[in-house]
């Protein structure tokens, strides 16, 4: 009852490791400078998991449920991790909320332009980096057609194109690894799958479903294409600064978006003219 709750932190000191058991909840932050190794030993027993012991004892879905401090959190073993979870620490080792990540922003669907048509090549993939959203959009072509999907894998947030789009036909990946097209059923053998280079996990890139089915899948997001490039729609934050009066706002957009910060100032005007025309000049 108690694995999701905050213990104790241990502060390195030089020339010193720390053993632990792998079955308890553990974690480390990013480190500012220097370097860090790991040493992980598996030490397995396929009978004694077999046995009732090891079930009662080891029952993953019991100790993945139930009261955690935020910082035991792991988004590869809760699903509530992002329900847990403010977004702008998601997928990253951070203590806690700067200020102004404390803010109540709003929140709009945007479509934002990722590049041209030409400059995404077939099997090829652009990542579109959302810093002050904390998301990562990559962008894929397939048999002619575009998709985007969030680039960071469900299982435990690795890149899937960062370093170079794997994709192949979801029929040939369900050849060679002998799996049935029922695992998947809204996909289609022509869909394009994508690989995570970290442990092999592999998604629709058209469904964001995972090959083999269950409950790890990707974000998709809505893509189109226009004689200014292909776009992709996401959720930008928005913040809006209630004025004196309570009638006048200042809007900042706070996304700079793949234009660069010539197009964030216009965007953000064309905003504030919409919400309060007459402080036009006040939009920053």
């Amino acid at each position: 009852e108690n694995h999701r709750k905050y213990y104790h932190t241990y502060r390195h000191v030089r020339g010193r490791c720390v053993v632990h058991s792998g079955k308890r909840r553990h974690g480390a932050l990013d480190i500012e400078k220097g370097e860090r190794a790991s040493l992980i030993m598996w030490t397995k027993s396929r009978s004694y998991r077999r046995t009732d012991e090891y079930k009662q004892r080891y029952d993953i879905s019991r100790w993945n449920q139930g009261p955690a401090d935020r910082i035991c959190l792991s988004y590869t073993h809760d699903d509530d991790y992002k329900d847990l979870t403010p977004k702008p620490l998601q997928y990253r080792m951070k203590p806690r909320l700067t200020e102004l990540e404390k803010e109540v922003k709003q929140k709009e669907k945007r479509w934002l332009r990722v590049c041209s048509d030409s400059e995404l090549l077939e099997g090829e993939a652009k990542v579109l980096r959302l810093e002050q959203e904390n998301e990562e959009v990559a962008v894929v072509r397939h048999r002619g057609e575009i998709f985007a999907f969030d680039d960071r894998c469900s299982h435990m947030g690795a890149s899937l194109c960062g370093a170079g789009a794997d994709i192949e036909d979801l029929g040939i990946c369900l050849r060679d690894n002998n799996a049935e097209p029922e695992a998947v059923k809204t996909a289609r053998l022509r869909d394009g799958v994508v690989r995570c280079p970290r442990h092999g996990q592999r998604f629709n890139v058209r469904t964001g479903e995972n090959v083999k089915g269950g409950r790890l899948k990707q974000k998709i997001y809505p893509v189109r294409t226009s004689p200014n490039g292909l776009h992709v729609e996401v959720e930008v934050e928005v913040h809006v600064e209630e004025a004196s009066s309570g009638a006048e706002a200042t809007v900042t957009a706070l996304q700079e978006t793949a234009e660069g910060p010539r197009g964030l100032k216009r965007r953000a005007s064309w905003l504030a003219g919409l919400i309060c025309p007459a402080r036009r000049d006040s939009t920053t």
